[in-house]
């Protein structure tokens, strides 16, 4: 038996097979990543891991927690791959919501915190490719293999001293991905190649580190992803300044009409490509209606613009802490105070963006659906707007106008007075868009009359913003006219809302009254029931989708039945019954225990 044990060979596993790419980049497209909310991100991976330790059960210990290694053997399906790779994106989803927190605090501490979790992510994506190159088929231990020597080298470039490793890893994962993007399904083509677009930049930011002056810095920012975003804006702006007279730009910073001077060379070079940035977003103009393409050309920048401002931000704050004279230290923090305000003007700047697109999705799905129902409509495959959406992103616009209300009050003086002017026009604007998109909410969901109460709050509103902006000591003519422009919407849709509320209303009432407890010309209109006529040969199904059908009565007519009569019996009380007790049986007298014993004595 020992023998025949022994000459069996081993069980073969069937190969498993994990789309990684595709896995990783839907799930960070649905679950915040789409707003740069890695926090968010971060939380869905927790939430994803502990339902699969607890669908595969592979579990760490009862109680207390004792790890378990993930052995290939163990690999029975794509579950265990998921794995790793949902602990190496949270490790890299913290790392990225760190990099965004440097300017909030001390940096030394958080950059440390980031370069721990990108390392335990380029382990997580390590283990990773081994699993995959055991168990997985070809393509999911290739794309296994690109992941891990991107995170690598991720986390050699933050680490800023091993540029060749960093380059060489880098390298590694573009040619990868460049095999797989001409081979397989086009949706996992298209992954590898925005993968392949997105690794190129760090590619370049190494080798400019490595002695190549050549490298066109300001095109390796325009495409760079968070990780190198603010390095390459800082070298950018660096080679733009290097070697003559510095402008008036590059070592003051001027907003809302107040000039800061610059502490350090790392704050001159995050002001410069700022302003480099702001220049590329006034040249390109937001266009009418929303337009999705320019607002997706703008976002990039936007976003590389917040990642300038935050270095600009972390320079001046650590200027502040380091500062010993009260004056310098009070120069440094109006400073950080005015980088805080533009920030947060480019962050309000780009919620517009995002508002005025979805407000256009929304318009052209109403459009679409009040097309009538006989006409072609367009079939095309636009995304579907939603009144909630917009209502969202209007709260954000709220919050961040808010904050910079906070930051004009902080400036104070003239400026911050039309600052706070400003903000608080803009804040009565935001409160009219969003009533005017609640409004729709419940007039999709069918509370006309709550409706038509919004709406009039709406115009409002509207008047109140209106008269704000009008008040404002720079009068923004293009706000006014956006206010008038919603304030008729709102008044259009109103009437609307109040006719529909009157349609109900008459509905109701309709119904109510045609109610009846009786049979008669109110239950037989229209020609009686079917119950009533089964020998007719006539229809009484009704109109489309049974409307207005005549099966049988609700509720049926009432009929009377008869009943068994009532008897009163009122002599009852007033009988007396006769005496019986002459046909009871007598019982004999109950004796206690003393009379039976000592009864006999005496007795005759």
């Amino acid at each position: 038996m020992a023998d025949q044990e022994q000459q069996d060979p081993p069980v073969e596993l069937p190969k498993v097979s994990l789309e990684i790419l595709q896995t990783i980049r839907t799930a960070q497209q649905q679950h915040g990543l789409r707003h740069g909310d890695y926090g968010r991100y971060r939380q869905y991976c927790t939430r994803r891991l502990r339902r699969l330790y607890k669908s595969t059960k592979f579990l760490h210990g009862r109680g207390r927690f004792a790890k378990k290694a993930l052995e290939p053997h163990m690999v029975t399906d794509a579950r265990f791959l998921a794995i790793p790779l949902l602990s190496a994106e949270r490790g890299w989803a913290m790392a990225m919501e760190l990099k965004g927190q440097l300017a909030q605090g001390p940096a030394a501490p958080k950059r440390q915190h980031l370069q721990a979790r990108l390392w335990k992510a380029a382990g997580w994506a390590e283990e990773l490719s081994h699993l995959a190159s055991e168990r997985g088929d070809h393509r999911t231990g290739v794309e296994a293999d690109a992941y891990s020597a991107w995170m690598r080298g991720s986390a050699l470039v933050e680490k800023e001293s091993d540029w060749d490793s960093a380059l060489g890893a880098l390298m590694r994962a573009k040619q990868l991905w460049g095999e797989l993007a001409t081979v397989g399904a086009a949706a996992s083509q298209a992954a590898a190649r925005a993968q392949v677009a997105e690794v190129d930049p760090a590619i370049r930011y190494c080798s400019y580190r490595l002695g190549d002056p050549d490298a066109d810095l300001p095109a390796i920012a325009a495409g760079s992803s968070d990780l190198v975003g603010d390095k390459l804006a800082a070298l950018a702006a660096e080679k733009h300044s290097g070697g003559a007279a510095a402008p008036d730009s590059a070592t003051r910073f001027t907003w809302q009409g107040v000039s800061h001077a610059l502490p350090s060379e790392a704050s001159r070079a995050a002001v410069t490509s700022a302003a480099d940035l702001a220049s590329q977003l006034e040249a390109a103009p937001m266009e009418e209606g929303g337009d999705t393409a320019e607002t997706s050309r703008q976002l990039p920048l936007l976003d590389k613009l917040a990642s300038a401002y935050a270095a600009a931000r972390s320079a001046a704050s650590d200027a502040a802490a380091a500062a010993t004279d009260n004056g310098q230290k009070a120069q440094w923090e109006a400073l950080e105070v005015a980088v805080r305000g533009a920030s947060i003007e480019a962050s309000v700047r780009r919620a517009r963006l995002q508002a005025a697109a979805a407000d256009a999705r929304f318009r052209h799905t109403l459009a679409r659906s009040l097309l009538p129902a006989s006409s072609s409509r367009p079939k095309d495959k636009a995304r579907v707007g939603r009144p909630e959406e917009v209502v969202r992103l209007y709260d954000t616009l709220a919050s961040l106008t808010t904050e910079l209300s906070d930051v004009a009050a902080a400036l104070g003086g003239v400026a911050g007075e039309a600052l706070l002017d400003s903000t608080a026009a803009q804040a009565a604007a935001c409160q009219a868009g969003r009533c005017y998109y609640v409004a729709h909410t419940h007039l999709a969901g069918g509370s006309a009359a709550e409706a038509e109460a919004l709406f009039g709050r709406t115009l409002e509103h509207c008047q109140t913003a209106s008269t704000r902006f009008k008040e404002c000591e720079k009068v923004d003519d293009a706000a006014v006219a956006e206010v008038t422009a919603l304030a008729a919407a709102a008044a259009a849709f109103r009437v609307a809302a109040h006719a529909a509320a009157v349609a109900a209303s008459e509905r109701i009432t309709s119904g109510v009254d045609d109610l009846s407890l009786e049979g008669g010309a109110a239950a037989t209109e229209g020609g009686g029931y079917l119950v009533d006529s089964l020998s007719a040969h006539t229809s009484f199904a009704g109109g489309p989708a049974g409307k207005d059908a005549r099966i049988a009565p609700l509720v049926p007519p009432l009929q009377t039945i008869p009943l068994r009569p009532i008897l009163l019996d009122t002599a009852l009380e007033h009988v007396k019954p006769p005496a019986l007790e002459h046909r009871l049986d007598k019982q004999p007298a109950t004796r206690s225990l003393t009379s039976r014993l000592w009864g006999g004595w005496g007795a005759k």
